[in-house]
């Protein structure tokens, strides 16, 4: 079943994926226009950023961005007319760095610039009390060939992946159309620590 931009997900029932896909349907279908309309559009942009892997972070943060090339275009202009104001230098924007004046001035306008972009911006945080993000406390059989490729991997890590590649899949089948490009940007974390994490 659709409701207008979502189009609803075949998923497992209680799952999370399951849980995620059938919140969307409900506010798509009792918000019209709530969810952007990226179909029309040949590439798609996904941007995700991950957060909280240290001890005394009581949640797992998963952020998620996702819009369109076009869209991405028309905003990168005003992106850099925002850094050529506050941030003249090659620093990045970063939470954890807004003690930096710089950084606290350019925070609004970049904010103002982004709100522009036509897309979904998602965050997702999971309590690290809960065993595993899927059914089983371990869905990996690393002796299994199939996860051969991932040999080098530490279960968590790779289970961090295989969550995060769920959450998108879902997103991609919900908002959008076939036979577009999709292009991936991932934080450098544990999941793209280096070129062997990367397909």
């Amino acid at each position: 079943m659709s409701y207008g931009t979502w189009r609803s997900v075949a998923t497992l029932p209680r799952t999370f994926v399951g849980l995620m896909n059938d919140e969307l349907s409900r506010l798509a279908a009792k918000y019209e226009g709530n969810l952007p309309d990226l179909r029309s559009d040949s590439t798609l942009l996904l941007g995700s950023d991950y957060s909280g892997e240290h001890d005394d972070s009581p949640y797992l943060v998963f952020s998620f961005l996702m819009t369109t090339l076009e869209s991405w275009s028309e905003w990168e202009p005003r992106r850099q007319s925002v850094r050529a104001v506050h941030l003249k230098d090659s620093r990045r924007m970063s939470f954890k760095q807004l003690r930096d004046r710089n950084r606290q001035h350019a925070l609004g306008p970049l904010l103002e610039a982004a709100n522009g972009l036509r897309g979904l911006s998602l965050t997702i945080a999971v309590n690290k009390k809960c065993p595993s993000f899927f059914a089983e406390p371990s869905p990996l059989d690393l002796t299994n060939p199939a996860f051969m490729p991932y040999e080098k991997w530490k279960p968590s890590v790779l289970t961090k992946a295989l969550f995060v590649v769920h959450l998108l899949g879902v997103l991609l089948a919900g908002l959008a159309a076939p036979r577009q490009d999709v292009l991936w940007f991932t934080d450098e974390d544990s999941i793209a620590a280096n070129d062997d994490r990367l397909p």
